[in-house]
């Protein structure tokens, strides 16, 4: 009877033993965050503030402190490791703009390749501008409709209520309501990019428009920006980006609250690669929120089998599978190995009888 007792409080062992782990509770399995190169005993393996999930399903960098969901909710796309640009004229890739001053109305870089991916208009003006404040609702309205087709509003605001005085984008957006990035660039140093300034000035406002791979397709659009050509451009597929998502992101995103952009885009690739650099591992047990403490923990003895058996930064198993029907995801510290357990129960119940 003794036994029988024993061997039912064990059930529950067994029950858990297998199967996949979480074991930071970020909602990403660790083969998973190995995959992709994250901390999987870190929440947040970057020290942003930000969950490792809430950034890799929102296609933001979890490994870099500086790539992080924006607080203004503009759309983001999967990022290719690199932007193959050429300049500022119509038909190339437009190059990247050079400039730490990019900050927005929350004070986040917005520079033009994180957009990579979204239809892009670039609108250029100023608060002394009344033309300018005319065409703002409008802008206002139409990002409202296509933003969560992957389309942005990138407005760099040149001067404030008179000519050559500093620009204030807070009076801006309080004025006309605008949701959409904001970005002080009294000194052209962006907008010259997209205007022409041959003749020592340029009319405003200024547009142009820049498709999902940041190819110009316009420039120097004064007065009114024809929105049919930005419908035709939202109706066009992204490009094909690698960067695979586990089997259950939508269950992950609804948990975490939002939903994927309303496009279809496509995440290629079979399975998940190996991460490009190894994953470091420390002691640290996450909690299933973003902590910011420092991922660069050393490799140390966790005692964490689930992580230990698997070389850092590699690939251990599909995502989100490998346990058998019957198995439980677990968060927190795995369990005891299976097979230890077996072997336990099975020596009491049948225990080494003495001669």
């Amino acid at each position: 009877m003794q036994r029988l007792s024993i061997l039912l409080l064990s059930l529950p062992l067994l029950a858990t033993a297998c199967g996949p782990t979480d074991t930071d509770g970020d909602l990403l399995l660790d083969e998973f965050e190995l995959a992709i190169g994250t901390n999987p005993e870190l929440a947040d393996s970057d020290g942003d503030g930000f969950t490792d999930s809430t950034e890799y399903l929102q296609y933001f960098d979890p490994t870099d402190e500086e790539d992080f969901p924006y607080s203004g909710g503009y759309p983001r796309l999967p990022l290719p490791d690199d932007i193959d640009d050429e300049g500022f004229d119509e038909g190339e890739v437009s190059r990247d703009w050079d400039s730490e001053d990019a900050e927005d109305q929350h004070g986040e870089i917005v520079n033009i390749h994180k957009f990579f991916g979204s239809v892009v208009v670039v609108d250029i003006g100023s608060e002394w501008c009344q033309p300018c404040r005319d065409a703002g609702p409008e802008v206002e309205a139409e990002y409202q409709d296509f933003k969560d087709r992957g389309f942005v509003v990138l407005n760099l605001l040149l001067d404030g209520l008179t000519q050559q005085s500093a620009p204030e984008p807070d009076r801006w957006i309080e004025d006309l309501e605008l949701t959409f990035p904001v970005i002080a660039d009294q000194d052209q140093s962006m907008a010259s990019n997209y205007i022409d300034s041959s003749n020592g000035s340029f009319s405003i406002p200024n547009f142009s428009l820049l498709g999902r791979d940041l190819e110009i397709h316009a420039k120097y659009v004064t007065s009114s920006l024809d929105w049919s050509m930005v419908e035709d451009l939202l109706d066009e597929d992204p490009p094909t980006v690698d960067w695979p998502l586990p089997a259950n992101a939508e269950e992950i995103r609804e948990q975490l609250g939002y939903t994927k952009l309303d496009i279809d885009y496509i995440v290629p690739g079979e399975g998940i690669p190996e991460a490009a650099g190894s994953a470091n591992i420390g002691s640290s047990t996450g909690s299933g929120a973003a902590t910011g403490s420092d991922s660069s923990t050393s490799n140390g003895d966790s005692g964490n089998s689930a992580v230990n058996e698997v070389a850092p930064g590699q690939y251990a198993g599909p995502p989100f599978g490998g346990g058998g029907a019957g198995c439980s995801v677990l968060t927190g510290k795995p369990k005891p190995s299976i097979t230890w357990t077996l072997l336990a129960v099975l020596g009491l119940l049948f225990p080494r009888r003495r001669r």
